[in-house]
């Protein structure tokens, strides 16, 4: 009985460690022809938010797959140019891992080499469409679905945005008051309508705050990890009722 004892509550730690038991992650923010910006500015406040282990900055025309793979969590955004086909294809790879990815504005530009292509986008990994070239038009955050995404982010304006919608398969989770997408998810990606360096202005309110929590906020776990806490948690049960029965009575 002990030794049933030992192993339900080996397994039922394991489920738990399983489902929400995680270090903070590593972060790596990838800005595309970031000329006049500052990304290292990016990874500066988040890390400030203190929910990461480390966050690494990277400009750059084309990140590999290879490089993201060495984080736990990528942000990605572009402005003036990059490799729409190069990095969507290593987007892609990296979104299939499984671990988070936050894509933002210009991604969806359709204004030349900053546009994402590739497999992330003919591959379905995308959470936005783009229906037209790059809005320069002031908007502010006008519904939310008052997720955990929203924790802490109560306004938000901003005049850097793609003319997206969310894609086929995903969840809108927030639109500007002028009817254009602000966040939309799609498995462990999620998509913010949002240009992420504020160096550039143009953006104000709780952006911040709705970058870090993109980055923070656990992911709803697989359907495998449910059947393993359920199964630690139920075997842990099944062991403490058997303990606490009465010893049968000695034969005579």
């Amino acid at each position: 009985m002990k030794n049933i004892m030992t192993r339900s509550i080996a397994a039922a730690t394991l489920a738990l460690l399983t489902y929400g038991a995680q270090a903070a992650p590593t972060v790596l923010v990838v800005g595309t022809d970031n000329s006049g910006g500052s990304t290292t500015d990016i990874a500066a406040w988040l890390m400030a938010s203190s929910q990461f282990s480390s966050v690494t900055a990277l400009d750059t025309i084309s990140v590999s797959f290879a490089t993201m793979s060495a984080y736990d969590e990528v942000l990605f955004f572009t402005n003036h140019g990059g490799d729409p086909v190069g990095n969507g294809d290593a987007l892609a790879s990296f979104a299939s891992t499984g671990r988070r990815l936050v894509v933002s504005t210009f991604s969806y530009a359709e204004q030349g080499g900053n546009t994402l292509g590739g497999a992330f986008i003919s591959g379905g990994y995308s959470p936005f469409t783009s229906i037209g070239s790059s809005l320069y038009t002031s908007a502010s955050m006008g519904s939310n679905d008052a997720s955990a995404l929203f924790t802490g982010v109560s306004t938000l304006s901003n005049y850097y945005r793609d003319n997206v919608v969310a894609a086929a398969g995903a969840t809108l989770n927030a639109s500007y008051d002028d009817g254009v997408a602000l966040v939309a998810t799609k498995g462990n990606v999620i998509g913010i309508n949002v240009f992420p360096d504020d160096s550039f202005a143009g953006v104000s309110g709780d952006h911040r705050q709705l970058f870090v929590n993109a980055l923070s906020v656990p992911a709803v776990p697989e359907p495998e990890s449910y059947a393993m806490l359920l199964a630690g948690l139920g075997l842990v049960g099944v062991a403490v009722r058997r303990r606490r029965q009465p010893a049968e009575p000695l034969a005579v």
